[in-house]
C-alpha cells in the first residue's frame, strides 16, 4: 500500500489518460470513510470559528500545502459570511490574493471574485473593485462573478438606503409607545 501511494504522490503512477492524478474520490462502506470525512467536517468547521486567533490559524489552512485548496476554499467562504471575522478574513485574502490565486482550481479562483456578495456598503465596494478588476484577465469566469458580486452588493445598497427611513420611524414610533418604566 505503501508504494502504491508514494508512486501515485510522486507522479510514477498515472490515471487512465497519462497524467498524475490530481484529485482522490474516496468510496467507503460502513466507516471505511470515517477519517477522510472527520478530515472534510473539520475543515468546514474552521470557517465557522469566531475569535481572532481562531480564525488567523483558520486563515492559514488556505495556505497549507499539506491541504487540498478546494477543501480549504469553504473555510474562506465561511469566515466571509460571519460578521465577527469578516474584515479579518477580507484582510487575508487582499495580502495573500496573488498566492490564493494561483493555488485554487479555475472554479474555485473565479468564485473568489465574488466577494461582493458578503458586502453592502459604498467602502468595500471600492476595495473589491480596486483589488479584483485589474486581475480579471488573470482567471476564466471571473469578470462574470466579480460582476454579478457587485451588483448584489449595489441591489443590497440600494434596498437599505430605502428601507432604512422606513425601519428608523418605525422603530422611532414604537419608542414614542412603549410604556416607560
Amino acid at each position: 500500500m505503501r508504494q502504491f501511494v508514494e508512486s501515485v504522490i510522486s507522479g510514477r503512477n498515472r490515471g487512465a489518460s497519462g497524467k498524475p492524478f490530481a484529485a482522490v474520490v474516496n468510496l467507503g462502506i460502513g466507516g471505511s470513510d470515517s477519517g477522510p470525512r472527520l478530515v472534510a467536517h473539520a475543515l468546514h468547521g474552521l470557517g465557522a470559528t469566531r475569535t481572532q486567533e481562531a480564525v488567523a490559524v483558520a486563515l492559514s489552512a488556505l495556505l497549507d500545502d499539506q491541504l487540498d485548496p478546494r477543501a480549504t476554499y469553504p473555510v474562506a467562504k465561511g469566515l466571509l459570511a460571519s460578521p465577527e471575522a469578516r474584515e479579518q478574513a477580507l484582510a487575508f485574502i487582499w495580502a495573500n490574493l496573488d498566492v490564493l490565486l494561483k493555488r485554487l482550481p479555475r472554479d474555485r479562483a473565479a468564485r473568489l471574485f465574488g466577494l461582493g456578495t458578503y458586502f453592502c456598503d459604498d467602502e468595500h465596494r471600492a476595495q473589491i473593485e480596486a483589488h479584483l478588476r485589474s486581475k480579471v484577465g488573470e482567471v476564466v469566469g471571473s469578470k462574470r462573478q466579480l460582476d454579478q458580486g457587485l451588483e448584489t452588493l449595489d441591489q443590497c445598497r440600494e434596498f437599505w438606503k430605502r428601507a432604512l427611513p422606513e425601519v428608523e420611524a418605525h422603530l422611532q414610533g414604537a419608542d414614542a409607545k412603549a410604556p416607560s418604566r
